[in-house]
């Protein structure tokens, strides 16, 4: 009996919080041989591997200054409303954001939570040294 009390808040309190996920990828680069069997002519090639998922969070759980978060988020969706418009006019439908700040300022937060509101993958390059 108390254990399906329990089962029974958990799933009142889960319900409508489905949790979703957002895709990570990481780069990796691909070393192939052009089948002539000298081993000079070997070539590489940047591929994206599947790093798994995370859990998404909503944008109200980055803090950061004013409405900052917000701000972002409706100018990349609004970005993702306009393909048609730059293609009509010829212009590269492509959109850039730098972030920058302390460790902990939110940055990669920032991030994690307009993927995981528009439901897009993250695409994660890092640009110190490897590892």
């Amino acid at each position: 009996e108390t254990v399906r009390r329990i089962l029974a808040i958990g799933h009142e309190l889960g319900r409508g919080t489905a949790r979703r996920f957002t895709r990570v990828y990481l780069p990796s680069a691909v070393v192939r041989s052009s089948g002539r069997g000298d081993g000079k002519h070997a070539w590489s090639r940047p591929e994206w591997i599947d790093a798994g998922v995370k859990p998404s969070r909503p944008i109200s759980s980055v803090i950061l200054k004013g409405d900052e978060a917000r701000s972002v988020l409706d100018d990349a969706r609004a970005f993702l409303g306009l393909e048609r418009w730059y293609a009509e006019r010829g212009i590269p439908y492509r959109r850039g954001y730098l972030l920058h700040g302390a460790p902990g300022s939110g940055k990669t937060s920032l991030v994690c939570a307009i993927a995981g509101e528009l439901r897009l993958p993250i695409y994660q390059l890092r640009l110190t040294g490897a590892g």
